[in-house]
């Protein structure tokens, strides 16, 4: 994804730090952007699969796609 996009928030390390920003921000706006990004990720495991601390990234992704999908959005 870093590759097409080339910004952070498309990189492994920027959704992971997306993630964990969207624990403590209940803010629509922020929760739209951060929907967005994570839909862009296709899950193809590539960044799992060459972590160097074998962070399961693509989990983290589904596991957040599935409770933003549970968030109402105005």
């Amino acid at each position: 994804m870093y590759e097409s996009h080339r910004d952070e928030v498309h990189s492994p390390r920027g959704l992971l730090s997306l993630l964990s920003l969207l624990k403590t921000n209940e803010d629509s706006k922020y929760i739209a952007y951060t929907k967005e990004a994570l839909d862009s990720c296709l899950l193809c495991e590539h960044c799992s699969k060459h972590c160097p601390k074998d962070l399961k990234i693509d989990l983290a992704i589904r596991l957040a796609r599935t409770d933003l999908s549970k968030t109402q959005m105005p």
